[in-house]
């Protein structure tokens, strides 16, 4: 069990990479399920907000893409050799569930226009994170986490 006093869990950053692919080829999915079915997009990106909830809950680890990396992808690969922090990444996965919730809402309830630009937006962050390594989510934690709160020892 690591230390999280000291640095926070690390994992290949080979797994979040693949799990953008994958969310990347679902996203494209549901827009063009859009094009003839909303309801069908509201679907798909019901699904995907479902994994997106467990692995902004359980972390990469945890995320059914993730467990597919581990199983099947990971024990082909060479040894790792580059590792990034969970916080980020699960606050990252946070950020695309309410892209997806939003996109969902909006095809499910006639908004195409909300469900187009919210799943458009949650492409490109996993576009970025998938091709070239730029994960939207994890640039922005450091910003969010400096407005928690924190409790002061009375």
């Amino acid at each position: 069990m690591p230390n999280k006093t000291t640095t926070p869990e690390q994992v290949d950053v080979r797994g979040p990479r693949f799990t953008a692919w994958v969310t990347t080829a679902v996203l494209v999915v549901a827009l063009l399920a859009s094009a003839y079915s909303p309801v069908a997009a509201a679907i798909i990106l019901g699904l995907q907000s479902v994994v997106f909830a467990v692995g902004a809950v359980g972390g990469p680890r945890a995320n059914p893409y993730g467990r597919v990396f581990a199983a099947l992808v990971a024990p082909r690969l060479g040894p790792v050799t580059e590792r990034e922090p969970v916080p980020p990444l699960k606050f990252a996965q946070l950020v695309g569930l309410v892209f997806a919730v939003v996109a969902a809402v909006g095809f499910a309830t006639g908004l195409t226009v909300l469900g187009l630009v919210a799943t458009a937006l949650a492409l490109v962050a996993a576009f970025l994170n998938a091709a070239f390594g730029i994960c939207l989510g994890c640039r922005l934690y450091p910003l969010v986490t400096r407005f928690r709160t924190t409790a002061t020892p009375a």
